[in-house]
């Protein structure tokens, strides 16, 4: 993840009614912008997809073609304002030409909102940053793919196995991700 700078075109979007609306305020909205990129980097990039073009009516969809140069990034992270905690969903396109090494070349919040489950669901254990921590599941609960049509991400995350019977997998990291208290 290394280094973030969020660039003035960034902090536009991110300062637009249109973005601030998608917030549950516009004071939380405005209060996450200046811990950006810790939220940034203590994301989950849970879901990548094609720069699907948008349509005659301004909607991207599948139907519309891609932009074979960009890979849409969907990452969640989490804030603790006013002692409730917040999921930040954040887009960044990266640029994957082939005569190019890949990077981020935009980054937004697109939506801030309340996480269910206050506070009981947070686990109070010591990560690297000494914060508290969440699990991946809570932070990913309730959160709709980008073009599922309704699907929520963990509903088709289920590894089955040649029967169609749910199997036990391991992710082996022991990570955990770290709330931003501000």
């Amino acid at each position: 993840k290394g280094e973030i700078r969020i660039s003035n075109n960034a902090v536009a979007k991110f300062l637009s009614e249109s973005a601030v609306a998608k917030s549950d305020s516009r004071d939380i909205h405005l209060s996450v912008l200046k811990v950006l990129p810790d939220v940034i980097c203590e994301s989950v990039d849970a879901e990548q997809h094609p720069d699907y073009k948008k349509g005659d009516g301004g909607k991207r969809s599948v139907g519309n073609g891609v932009n074979n140069d960009v890979i849409m990034h969907r990452l969640y992270g989490v804030v603790s304002l006013n002692d409730k905690i917040y999921r930040v969903k954040i887009t960044l396109k990266e640029n994957v030409r082939t005569k190019e090494t890949p990077k981020a070349y935009s980054c937004e919040a697109t939506k801030i909102e309340l996480l269910a489950g206050q506070p009981g669901d947070v686990a109070m254990t010591s990560p690297r940053n000494s914060n508290n921590s969440i699990t991946a599941a809570n932070l990913l609960q309730n959160v709709e793919k980008s073009y599922g049509n309704g699907t929520k991400l963990l509903d088709s995350s289920e590894v089955v196995d040649e029967n169609g019977e749910p199997m036990v997998v391991y992710h082996g990291s022991g990570d955990t991700f770290t709330i931003q208290k501000y």
